[in-house]
């Protein structure tokens, strides 16, 4: 078998997959799927453009999609997003809500700032100044909190289990800036 063949039949396994995963959930949104030619897939869900659902909802499709997936997943705080990512042997799923809807915003001070004088050159000109910002934290509670199981209930594997994962999963956390490490 060359090199091209093995190429394209690995990349023919990660697009059934792909298709598998979306097919045996259909109660999920369909996600922008972005394939590459060394036999990797991308499922993202962009819960959080042009605002799609309120913050409760895209909280609830987030958790429902860590649910069907399962596992550890990397919890990344970006500007005013918030990103959940995990990979299940060719597939990557990136899941993208808005921070609020899963962090709350706590103010827990002010701080005043000096701003430098600025030239006309790209903006209109502004003389040294000084400006009182907040100081805010990010508290995140476990995303998946309400779903512990009774200690009767019994986990049922995910049809990704069936993969072995290529790429180590490590949970990401800042710390001060998300408060709790877990989010799962």
């Amino acid at each position: 078998m060359t090199e091209t063949s093995t190429t394209t039949a690995t990349q023919a396994q990660a697009l059934l997959a792909a298709a598998e995963f979306i097919d045996a959930h259909p109660d999920l949104p369909a996600p922008y799927v972005t394939s590459f030619n060394r036999g990797e897939v991308d499922l993202n869900y962009y819960l959080h453009i042009n605002a799609r659902g309120t913050l409760a909802e895209q909280k609830a499709t987030a958790a429902a999609i860590v649910r069907a997936v399962g596992g550890d997943w990397e919890k990344q705080p970006w500007g005013e997003e918030f990103r959940f990512k995990t990979t299940r042997g060719p597939l990557t799923f990136d899941i993208q809500v808005q921070r609020d809807a899963v962090c709350e915003r706590v103010v827990v001070g002010t701080e005043t700032v000096t701003l430098p004088a600025t030239d006309a050159q790209v903006i209109e000109a502004q003389p040294e100044r000084t400006e009182v910002r907040e100081v805010v934290e990010w508290r995140c509670a476990p995303l998946l909190a309400d779903d512990a199981p009774a200690d009767d209930e019994d986990d049922d594997p995910t049809p990704l289990e069936q993969w072995e994962v290529t790429t180590p999963a490590a949970v990401y956390a800042t710390g001060d800036e998300l408060g709790e490490e877990d989010y799962r």
